[in-house]
């Protein structure tokens, strides 16, 4: 059946698309979720990058290990208090206006003032801009924070001409090597990017034309298989259908799925201060069952809330595998008969939560779930009123995660619940390169696991497709993020 429906979409793709010239300077991507709008520092999910990244350049950038590099800012250096950026001075936005420190500090002011609630978590640690010279800045710090520089390399740190602050969203103006051709694109299935005169370093590129066209994504497999597009991105379960054909595949994982045991002092819900009532949870779950229900081969079961092959993962750490026997002993041994734990959900993550909460129910456990709206839940998640939540998150790096929903200052610890023993490993590791680091954040990534603060559930991932003749086409990060910008395309 799936392979009789390719030659009927391969025929709508050829009709609805038009045919271009079979040159190098023309990159053809395939998508499936489109971006809001196109001002960086109203972003609040990072792997839409990929619609920015043509446009504007960042203070500094990573390669694919994760690497702090050089971008518009040339060199830095830090301390506790402070950080302290050199400047390129041979820069232009792609209006024309100078980049200069001027500009780089009233690009971080509003960022860190009128961006989104990432963006300006991003920057939370930035107390005051200090501009030293025309290629200078200062970063006065309210306290240190070891992945600032990270995260100036993403949303938080990229410069718009800022005689286009308010009309970023629509007509994004930057640095970069490219520029939005509003005339050549079509809201919600067609993005062009053309290439920017004035970029300065114009022999980097050889690309003229970026069109990402924005679609289902199986329509999209077919136009990549009949030669309309040179590269796609899908979800990974997808892959399936392009078994034996010339092309590069690439599956990255982006996405863990889990219970956050928000409550784990017991604060709300004493019982839940008690690790084998938590690890109890922990074994009430099917997690085969979750991952078909919830994303079929979208998903794979994760029993670990770091997945192989990511930062900080641990393939010794205790696991507590299916085994509602084992769940009832360890609810026995605590004392705990009838249990009711506050949660809440919202329509868009309905499925998943009672999908997951559904195992509680034959340990006695009640789930007393509120319902709110798509818009609201994540600010419900983390008020202060419920004890454990079923969510997915995309870190960046396991530390981010670490210092974002365990460590005691966290935004998403929401009972502010403290574990010393992480804490202390915790202060150690971010005082180290994050090479020399990693056995510190493997340590914790035991502890997590062994202490039950979170109930892993499954991982999602992307796969990358793109042809042969497609080279330079992707720099990762350690969450999959898409840079386009250095493509090179040799048919």
């Amino acid at each position: 059946m799936r392979r009789a429906s390719f030659p009927l979409f391969l025929l709508l793709f050829i009709v609805a698309l038009p045919l271009h010239a079979q040159d190098n300077t023309t990159l053809r991507v395939g998508h499936y979720f489109l971006t809001a709008d196109f001002d960086p520092h109203g972003q609040g999910n990072r792997p839409e990058l990929i619609y920015y990244e043509p446009v504007f350049d960042a203070l500094l950038t990573l390669d694919a290990e994760g690497n702090l590099l050089p971008n518009l800012a040339t060199e830095w250096t830090t301390t506790p208090e402070s950080m302290t950026f050199t400047l390129r001075a041979d820069v232009v936005f792609s209006d024309g206006t100078p980049f200069d420190a001027e500009t780089a500090a009233a690009n971080l002011n509003r960022a860190r003032t009128e961006g989104s609630s990432l963006v300006r978590e991003d920057l939370s640690a930035i107390d005051d801009i200090e501009v030293v010279d025309e290629v200078t800045i200062r970063l006065l710090l309210n306290r240190d924070d070891p992945f600032l520089l990270r995260r100036l390399a993403g949303f938080a740190g990229m410069m718009i001409s800022p005689g286009t602050f308010e009309t970023a969203g629509q007509m994004p103006v930057g640095t970069g090597p490219f520029m939005l051709d509003r005339e050549a694109s079509v809201f919600g299935s067609l993005i062009t990017y053309v290439r920017n005169p004035l970029y300065r370093d114009p022999d980097a590129i050889t690309l003229e034309v970026i069109e990402y066209r924005i679609g289902n994504p199986v329509d999209g497999a077919n136009a990549l298989l009949g030669g309309e597009y040179d590269l796609v991105i899908l979800p990974a379960r997808l892959t399936a259908l392009l078994g034996g054909e010339d092309v590069n595949i690439r599956v990255v994982d982006t996405s863990i799925y889990a219970v956050n045991i928000l409550d784990r002092e017991g604060t709300l819900v004493p019982e839940l201060g008690n690790q084998d009532v938590r690890c109890a949870l922990s074994h009430a779950v099917d997690r085969e069952a979750y991952a078909q229900v919830t994303g079929g081969a979208a998903l794979r079961p994760l029993d670990t809330i770091t997945p192989p092959g990511w930062y900080g993962h641990a393939g010794d750490a205790v696991t507590y595998p299916y085994d509602p026997e084992r769940a009832r002993e360890l609810l026995a041994s605590a004392g705990v008969t009838n249990l009711t734990i506050p949660s809440v959900t919202s329509p868009a993550l309905q499925t998943r939560h009672e999908a997951v909460t559904g195992f509680f129910t034959t340990l006695g456990i009640t789930i007393d779930t509120a319902v709110t709206t798509d818009a609201t839940v994540v600010a419900e998640f983390y008020g202060g009123d419920y004890a454990l939540i079923e969510f997915n998150a995309n870190p960046e790096h396991f530390s981010l995660f670490v210092q974002e929903y365990i460590l005691a200052d966290g935004p998403f610890n929401a009972f502010g619940a403290v574990d010393e023993d992480i804490e202390a490993l915790a202060a150690e590791a971010l005082a180290l390169p994050l090479d020399e680091a990693e056995p510190l954040w493997q340590e914790i990534s035991r502890l997590v696991n062994e202490r039950c603060y979170f109930i892993p559930l499954g991982v999602g991932g992307l796969a990358i497709v793109s042809q042969p003749y497609v080279e330079a086409e992707t720099r990762f990060r350690s969450n999959g993020f898409l840079y386009l910008r250095n493509a090179e395309l040799n048919r």
